[in-house]
């Protein structure tokens, strides 16, 4: 099949850090590729080259529609991934198209539906009967980590109110443990001020820095005690938790909030914690049940999570899309 993917105008695809869509919008490339399909990309200016197909290089979504009508552009299926679903919005008479939604707060028309979590159907989408495909990573860029582990926490997230990265400063500060978060630093002034004082007031102890990617961030995985990742603040629904995936892969226990996603990657006790408070996850790095935890269990329970399968997943809607089924 010839299937072009559409990734966001924000980042490249793939990002050198940060980035959700980006990351799956690249895999999903490669699997497909590897699956013997012609696979073309639309992606910010600077992204990967796919091998057979063609890279459509764009820096504003917006100029997404007119790119494809300048350019004649024609697919047996389109997957939409990016923010705004401006190509579904603007050419009513594509049908051919799956609408991949991974921000909770974005809207695109609705055809041919594909969501990335039941707790993001729960959480914003209920009573939407539509494919469920989850979040997938590269298990091989991610080797699980028997080693010995070292006292700190780790956090990775936009430096946002939705993400609580308060919740982990305290959990810090209540533990005793150092907390190391990264992220992109897009942080409203007000909250910035309520961390920048963590920061001054606990300077051993809450360390927040901009995002990281490749070797450091594998080295920070594979070598933190656990990891702390606390989203939903502000009625936030974490639809997809890519670090998450991330750090099972790693062997590394995550300590999770009860939101979105979380109850489909992790077992509470088996291969993680999901929590509803601070104090229960300062209560469960003090027990020392994080542990206690057999970084291979962990690993095992994220081994559905190969891009591989994420391919064939979307292969078959492709299918279905060929074949004439919409939904």
């Amino acid at each position: 099949m010839k299937i072009c993917i559409i990734s966001t105008g924000a980042l490249p695809t793939p990002p050198t850090a940060y980035g959700g869509m980006e990351v799956e919008s690249f895999l999903l490339v490669r699997g497909l590729e590897e699956l013997g399909h012609d696979v073309s990309l639309i992606a910010k200016t600077g992204s990967y080259h796919p091998l057979r197909g063609n890279l459509y290089e764009i820096d504003d979504e917006n100029v997404i529609s007119s790119l494809v009508n300048n350019a004649g552009l024609s697919f047996d299926v389109w997957v939409d991934m990016s923010h705004n679903k401006v190509l579904p919005k603007r050419r009513q008479d594509l049908t051919n198209i799956i609408e991949q939604y991974q921000v909770q707060s974005l809207t695109g028309t609705g055809k041919n539906m594909v969501l990335i979590s039941e707790g993001q159907r729960d959480g914003k989408f209920k009573g939407i009967k539509c494919p469920i495909i989850r979040q997938h990573i590269d298990q091989s860029k991610y080797p699980v980590w028997t080693g010995p582990r070292e006292n700190y926490l780790l956090g990775l997230a936009q430096i946002i109110p939705e993400k609580r990265i308060d919740w982990s400063a305290q959990v810090a500060i209540e533990t005793g443990v150092p907390v190391y978060i990264f992220g992109p630093q897009w942080t409203p002034p007000a909250y910035k001020a309520v961390l920048d004082k963590y920061v001054a007031d606990y300077p051993d102890l809450v360390h927040i820095a901009s995002d990281i990617g490749g070797e450091e961030k594998l080295d920070f995985l594979q070598k933190a005690r656990c990891l702390v990742h606390f989203p939903g603040a502000l009625n936030f629904v974490e639809a997809g938790s890519i670090i998450t995936l991330e750090a099972l892969a790693c062997g590394t226990v995550p300590i999770l909030s009860r939101n979105g996603c979380h109850g489909e990657y992790v077992v509470h006790g088996i291969n993680g914690f999901i929590v509803d408070s601070v104090e229960e996850a300062v209560a469960i790095i003090k027990s020392g049940a994080v542990d206690k935890i057999d970084p291979m269990v962990c690993r095992e329970s994220v081994e559905w999570a190969d891009y591989h399968n994420m391919a064939l997943e979307y292969q078959a809607l492709c299918e279905k899309i060929v074949a004439g089924e919409r939904w």
